[in-house]
């Protein structure tokens, strides 16, 4: 026989399915499990009314059949907690109930019909029952520890709501186990109720605080005793006058009526501020919040003070932990910039661009209101949002946004953490902190402007530097132009002098008959020196045009940078034993082999070389230095080679200069033809060349010296970092790499393809 209950129970669980499948589309995902939670929840009362039995509590269905449902239900509403709250740990609870499902089978199988004596109840509904108290005590634990550890106080209220119908839910299970008919029989409502709240809880993402109305209850109670000890007082009062009787008994009632309505009001008053501020945790100098934010905010022109300005204010009234100001800029092609300005607390630094179609931008631009960290986590319109940005919120640690609107956009968002009380914000509070955006707008657009203009004038006072830098370095190379003028002249008519005068001195020996075969000799030699120095500069200016125009051609062939350095030294090892320099060679022998240029590469290495010559004093040393650099992640290894010298140095300011052609350091009326004298100087040609050679082979070249001192010689190193394999002879880029400690400190950045320090 189908009874009401029964009736109730499958009609009771049917609507709520029909009502989530009706509204689906609210539901976050694994909002399917509670649809199989409620049809699971309604099987108990299904069966019984297909048997025909008259009371389903009475007559319950086979205990197999009600340990399965029970361990079904439990597993179901499981998974559903751990998917509605975002709980981690899923696959570990469907894997601790399958395990519980085969042993009740295991048990149903080995032990079919045995009866404990406790209740009279067999071995397979015992193990379901004590199965269902210790996954139930499991569930209830993860969900405290999702409230202690929520993040938000809103979180921690669903979480909240979310284990009070949870504990209906369980309930409702157990008490159709009963013995007890009454208990069997309230099971079913109970149930329903908590089915009731799971189906709010999941298809609404924003649920009625437990704690606020906890809060309301409690205040309304102590509200009502008040009044009842009041009017209670009055009647004792009113019944000891009543007993005298006559008149003076209605006077003394008429007294205690007057002295009741004059102390009720004032009473009722103080009674009611203290439950809001000790009970419901309201404030009421809201107010003068308004005043005293406005005066404070009003002449600040820097963003930073205005974020510590405005968030300290609002945590005086709202005991706010922290919070910041987030600046916000559109940029050209409509996007949104996003900078973050600490005002009190820790945060993140990192700027975020937000493309034109962000939700939570949009959702600003709408509503103009403020929006809750809860609803961007949780809320429907929100579901679509990127995952980058969603983490990008939510690492914020912010409770509420509130927009700082311009005309259509927002020009800022003032964000503040939760509540120091652990409350949620009151709508009465949002709209106070709207009010507060309002206000902050004029003073944000201010402190932007000024903080614009102030960008702008370190912007034009750094292009001013760069002018000043960019003029003298100008008016160096026009000196440069000048001193080549002055050294070319020089480095050409000294070799044109000298053929012009022997090649007189030939002609009028010659007429006078007086040659002989030794003076013939001699003034041939000299002449042919003076067209070889002629030679080498014109060379030289060759070679720097072709630089210019990256017209050098360069034929590489398989050589050692050892014989390249041999060929380079045995023109300049007269030079260094007239000079009584030392040179010493290190770590070149034994280097792997490279494609170079045989010729510009000892060119170049001659070139530097003939540089440390020069200027290092009679006497010093010169060290050349070799060694392997490793490449990391390709084939393709380096060799870096350090010219050293106990010379004069180089000032910093001349250090790349020294490669620009036509540069050379010093006055150049003291310049001297001579190409290895102390100090003596070209044209300025020689490291240009040296350096164009090098990065024509993939290479670097750069120079190191703690300063130019005549005097202490400090010394100069020449650093040349030369690929095994140009770039020119593989498709494949110099790849960045990896040293020793003995590696310099440039070299990496060089290798890298940075300029190095130079």
């Amino acid at each position: 026989m189908v009874t009401v209950p029964l009736v109730g129970a499958i009609f009771g669980f049917g609507a709520l399915a029909a009502v989530f499948l009706l509204n689906r589309g609210l539901a976050p995902r694994g909002g399917w499990l509670l649809v199989a939670y409620l049809l699971l929840a309604s099987c108990p009362a299904l069966a019984e009314t297909l048997q025909g039995q008259a009371w389903w509590v009475g007559m319950p269905p086979p205990q197999s059949i009600s340990s399965i449902l029970l361990v079904l239900q439990l597993t179901t509403l499981g998974l559903l907690t751990f998917f509605s709250l975002g709980l981690s740990g899923r696959l570990g609870w469907l894997t601790a109930c399958a395990i519980w499902l085969v042993v009740l089978a295991v048990v149903g199988l080995l032990l079919p019909g045995v009866v404990l004596p406790l209740g009279q109840m067999t071995a397979m509904l015992a193990v379901a029952l004590a199965g269902w108290m210790l996954f139930s005590a499991g569930l209830l634990l993860a969900l405290i520890y999702a409230y202690l550890t929520a993040r938000l106080p809103l979180h921690a209220n669903r979480v909240l709501f979310w284990t009070l119908a949870l504990l209906l839910c369980l309930v409702g299970q157990a008490l159709p186990l009963s013995t007890d008919a009454l208990a069997a029989h309230l099971g079913v409502p109970i149930g329903l109720v908590g089915a009731t709240g799971l189906t709010y809880a999941v298809l609404r993402h924003r649920l009625f605080d437990v704690r606020d109305a906890l809060r309301r209850g409690i205040g309304y109670l102590l509200s009502t005793i008040i009044v009842a000890c009041v009017v209670l007082m009055g009647l004792l009062l009113a019944s000891q006058f009543l007993t005298t009787g006559g008149s003076s008994g209605v006077l003394g009632v008429a007294l205690v009526a007057l002295l009741l309505a004059f102390m009720f009001q004032p009473l009722w008053n103080f009674s009611q501020r203290m439950i809001q501020r000790y009970v419901l945790g309201e404030r009421s100098d809201q107010a003068m919040l308004l005043r005293d934010y406005s005066q404070a905010i009003g002449e600040i022109l820097d963003v930073e003070q205005l974020a510590t300005a405005a968030v300290g204010i609002i945590s005086e009234v709202l005991e706010v932990r922290r919070g910041a100001l987030l600046l916000v800029t559109l940029l050209e092609d409509g996007d949104f910039r996003l900078r973050p300005v600490r005002g009190m607390g820790q945060l993140p630094q990192d700027e975020r661009y937000l493309r034109s179609d962000s939700l939570v931008m949009q959702g600003f631009c709408e509503t103009r209101g403020p929006l809750l960290q809860y609803d961007i986590d949780l809320g429907p319109s929100f579901h679509a949002l990127e995952p980058e940005e969603r983490d990008w919120w939510h690492n914020l640690a912010m409770d509420v946004y509130v927009p700082i609107m311009g005309r259509e956009v927002p020009i800022g968002i003032l964000a503040l953490g939760p509540k120091g009380s652990g409350e949620s914000y009151r709508p009465t509070e949002l709209e106070l902190l709207g009010t507060l955006a309002g206000q902050t707008a004029v003073a944000l657009k201010n402190a932007r402007m000024f903080g614009d203009l102030r960008q702008l004038n370190t912007e034009v006072n750094g292009l001013n530097e760069d002018l000043k830098s960019t003029n003298e370095r100008l008016q160096q190379l026009d000196q440069v132009k000048s001193d080549f003028i002055t050294i070319a002249s020089h480095e050409l008519r000294t070799p044109l002098t000298q053929v012009k005068g022997y090649t007189d001195i030939l002609l009028a020996m010659n007429e006078e008959g007086g040659l002989s075969r030794n003076q013939v000799t001699e003034i041939g030699g000299s002449l042919s020196r003076a067209s070889d120095r002629l030679e080498q500069v014109i060379n030289a200016m060759l070679d720097v045009s072709q630089i210019d125009v990256q017209g050098m051609a360069m034929h590489f062939i398989e050589t050692s940078i050892d014989t390249v350095l041999r060929f380079a030294i045995e023109k300049l090892a007269p030079a260094m034993r007239e000079r009584k320099q030392t040179l010493t060679v290190r770590g070149v022998i034994g280097l792997p082999v490279l494609y170079a240029d045989f010729q510009r590469l000892t060119q170049a290495l001659s070139n530097v070389l003939t540089n440390a010559i020069k200027f290092t004093p009679d006497g010093g040393k010169i060290s050349i230095t070799g060694q392997q650099l490793s490449a990391r992640g390709g084939p393709g290894d380096f060799i870096e080679v350090v010219v050293a010298d106990t010379g004069v140095g180089i000032d910093p300011k001349d250090q790349e200069l020294i490669f620009e052609k036509f540069y050379r350091v010093g006055n150049p009326t003291f310049h001297s033809t001579g190409a290895t004298k102390f100090m003596g100087a070209g044209p300025g040609l020689g490291l240009p060349i040296a350096r164009g050679v090098v990065e024509a082979h993939g290479g670097r070249l750069w120079v190191e010296s703690s300063g130019y001192d005549p005097q202490t010689y400090p010394g100069s190193a020449f650093h040349i970092v030369l690929p095994l394999r140009p770039p020119a002879m593989s498709a494949e880029a110099m790849p960045s790499l990896e040293s020793g400690a003995s590696r310099p400190a440039g070299a990496a950045a060089v290798a890298a393809g940075a300029p190095g320090r130079r």
